[in-house]
């Protein structure tokens, strides 16, 4: 017999059991820990434990889960985006499918968010990925927990059975390895650009206008980063980039990679070499740290000048991912 239940305190040893069985293999997969799982899930406002459901057998074993959740508290980083009903990720043990458990999980789900639309493993997802601040999804890519097109088919097939459809296609993963001799790249002529280069960091966070996700960052909650924002005479942003050292985890992740979270210039300043410098830059200090991979999440369609940016500095595929919504 399993039932379903929303997630108790006291279900927390067999949901890590759980998770770090179902999950591991997956792309940037690291174990879950009960630290983590506390200062990531169960402490975050935006925490939604109602919405978590658990299928748990009659030894108390847990053998499925979904998490469902509603718009996140208007306040904080959460303000900066719109409210959604979001679903993160839905799991059956292997041993258990072919039983209807899946069904039953989603029509769970769907019945405690109540109405659609309902976004399933997207970017602005809160808590898995990086909505909170410059950390390392749980698994998937550098930026969010989401469905591979190259090893989740099947569970994107059955979704799109029961109303989920592939919204903005074209969200990929690109790496490159970081060679210790990397230098820096020559300095702009800053004066004649009118811009400022501003170091920031979990230690220096960004405080002026402009790019407020950043200053909402703050310290970044525990997770070290780093990077710069070039700002005009005002004092405003008018490009980015913040990366972050991934922590050790499994293959294929190597244990001294590094991402970049985000990499952004102002449409007022674009075409003048202020992304290539911002990536360059980074990358040296990357290099610099001693790590010998980076990774990134890019858009081919949405942003398709980084994109290209990126595979001329050598950045090659590394995977795809699928956007759902159920209108």
């Amino acid at each position: 017999m399993i039932r379903l239940a929303s997630y108790q305190h006291s279900h927390e040893d067999a949901l890590l059991a759980f998770w770090n069985a179902a999950f591991a293999g997956q792309r940037n997969f690291r174990p879950l820990t009960a630290q983590e799982w506390q200062q990531r899930m169960v402490a975050a406002p935006a925490c939604d434990p109602a919405g978590l459901i658990l299928a748990v057998a009659g030894d108390g074993q847990i053998v499925g889960g979904v998490h469902a959740l509603r718009p996140a508290p208007a306040a904080g980083v959460y303000q900066l985006y719109d409210p959604r009903h979001h679903i993160a990720w839905l799991m059956v043990a292997a041993g258990w499918r072919g039983q209807g458990l899946g069904r039953r999980l989603l029509q769970a789900a769907e019945s405690y968010l109540y109405y659609c639309p309902i976004f399933f493993a997207t970017e602005t997802t809160p808590l898995y990925g990086s909505v909170e601040g410059p950390r390392p999804p749980l698994f998937g890519s550098s930026q969010r927990m989401g469905l591979s097109l190259r090893t989740d088919r099947p569970l994107i097939d059955w979704l799109a059975g029961r109303g989920y459809n592939v919204v903005e296609p074209g969200a990929v993963s690109l790496a490159r390895d970081l060679d210790s001799a990397i230098g820096p790249p020559a300095a702009l002529d800053w004066n004649t650009l009118g811009l400022r280069f501003v170091p920031i960091s979990h230690e220096a966070p960004w405080s002026g206008p402009g790019y407020d996700e950043l200053r909402l960052w703050g310290d970044g909650g525990g997770w070290p980063y780093a990077g710069a924002v070039l700002a005009d005479a005002a004092g405003a942003a008018a490009a980015r980039v913040v990366w972050r050292p991934d922590p050790k985890g499994v293959a294929p992740r190597p244990p001294d990679g590094a991402a970049i979270v985000r990499l952004e210039v102002q449409p007022a300043w674009q075409g003048r070499g202020l992304g290539g410098y911002l990536l360059d830059r980074a990358m040296a200090e990357m290099a610099a740290a001693g790590h010998g991979r980076v990774e990134v999440q890019t858009h081919v369609v949405k942003h398709a000048r980084a994109y290209e940016l990126y595979t001329r500095r050598g950045f090659g595929l590394e995977d795809a991912w699928a956007s759902l919504v159920k209108t």
